[in-house]
């Protein structure tokens, strides 16, 4: 079932946890025009994932304003089925250096993130249907594609130490994996966006989004932007290979777009 013209646009998150998404909603929060659903929402999500398309239709067809923004990032492993739902959808796909971004991870979710994400990559790729395989709503090719990645993001977190930041960094690349392999960089209807540029130029980036949503920009959304703490309170390091991997793949959505690191 597509939305009719007249329905407000939805926008959703694409990405990962600790690159910026905080800062992101709260300052699309500031427009008038935008009614935002963070993930603890549960309205619109139901512990951190998405409800199901028909229940975000109810919720979008109800809102009087022009965007309907919604902190989809824990859904992205089928982000691609959820926009073809939503044809009229526009996205935001964040992205963060990788050595901060594991930081973050490791100083902000520590060990219960390390064995809540240890117990979801290993039984996505043992095939069981646990909170990764139930994002895949029936698609049995989503959730090959969500199993084989998991198996492979595993088999490498398995050659080192169980450590949050090797967790973390794992994580990282299980996430950012989804953007070329659902084909995210080809959605011309999708802005990707550098944690690092957004913080150096938050009067671009919040233009840019104002521009890709259709709506008036806030001056105010240019404020109150304050840099991440990168490995300052962080427990360690992630392994030199895992770290590699994951600016390897960072550099490679950085260039999808032509965007160069800073």
């Amino acid at each position: 079932m597509q939305l009719r013209q007249s329905s407000p646009i939805p926008c959703f998150l694409w990405g990962a946890a600790r690159s910026g998404t905080n800062a992101i909603t709260a300052h699309l929060a500031l427009s008038p025009e935008i009614r935002c659903f963070n993930e603890d929402n549960p309205a619109a999500f139901d512990l951190w994932f998405l409800r199901p398309h028909q229940m975000i239709t109810e919720l979008i067809r109800a809102s009087t304003t022009k965007v309907v923004y919604f902190k989809t990032f824990n859904d992205t492993p089928t982000a691609d089925l959820i926009m073809d739902k939503f044809p009229a959808a526009k996205a935001i796909y964040a992205v963060r250096e990788p050595h901060d971004c594991i930081a973050s991870f490791t100083r902000e979710f520590g060990d219960y993130g390390r064995v809540l994400w240890i117990n979801r990559l290993k039984e996505a790729a043992q095939g069981e249907l646990g909170r990764l395989l139930s994002l895949s709503y029936g698609s049995t090719e989503q959730a090959k594609l969500i199993s084989d990645l998991a198996q492979e993001t595993f088999t490498i977190f398995s050659l080192h130490d169980p450590t949050t930041p090797n967790l973390a960094a794992a994580y990282f690349y299980f996430q950012h994996s989804f953007y070329f392999r659902l084909g995210l960089n080809a959605r011309e209807n999708i802005l990707l966006i550098d944690y690092n540029n957004m913080i150096r130029y938050p009067d671009v980036t919040m233009r840019a989004l104002c521009c890709l949503l259709e709506i008036d920009f806030v001056q105010s959304m240019t404020a109150d932007w304050k840099p991440g703490r990168g490995f300052d309170g962080a427990d360690g390091a992630p392994n030199s290979g895992l770290l590699t991997l994951c600016i390897s793949l960072y550099n490679r959505i950085l260039a999808s777009k032509g965007i160069t690191p800073t």
